[in-house]
């Protein structure tokens, strides 16, 4: 990918079997050490993820946190807990699943997901970039599914861009 454009929003999603990840990137005027605790902090995070039902702040140091995500919808109810660790030296957090409890018709479970969120300063601003990888238990990755899942990962980039910039304005 080339990064040129910085008003757009650049992404790629690839599937390999029953693993797929996410990469996006996006340019904000912000600055690094403001951007990075708004990436970070607990407060920011429910306002960013909004596909979420809810999100628990589980326990958390001085740079890591443990949260649960819940989503729910008909027929199912799936809560993944993530520890999330911040390098504010590094401008990167990163996430990792801890545990998972689903239960779901005909969806499959999610065995593994990590990734991160990275700043990468430039002249006038800093490009986001966000990273996920994640293994399902079975390969129903085909079809509606899969494109649930990348269209609901592109929103959550543009969504995150926006909370970005006007939370930094």
């Amino acid at each position: 990918m080339e990064f040129e454009d910085t008003s757009r929003v650049y992404h790629e999603f690839s599937q390999n079997g029953n693993s797929y990840s996410f990469t996006g990137r996006f340019f904000t005027e912000a600055k690094p050490v403001p951007l990075i605790h708004i990436l970070y902090d607990f407060s920011h995070l429910v306002s960013f993820v909004t596909g979420a039902d809810s999100i628990e702040l589980l326990s958390n140091g001085e740079d890591w946190h443990i949260v649960r995500y819940t989503y729910s919808g008909f027929l199912f109810i799936s809560k993944s807990t993530y520890i999330r660790n911040i390098n504010p030296k590094r401008l990167i957090i990163t996430f990792e699943l801890t545990g998972t409890e689903q239960r779901a018709l005909f969806l499959p479970e999610l065995l593994s997901s990590a990734g991160y969120y990275k700043i990468i300063p430039i002249e006038d601003g800093c490009w986001v970039e966000y990273f996920q990888e994640a293994t399902l238990s079975s390969d129903l990755l085909k079809g509606l599914y899969i494109r649930q899942v990348k269209n609901e990962s592109i929103k959550f980039l543009k969504e995150l861009r926006d909370y970005v910039n006007r939370t930094c304005k």
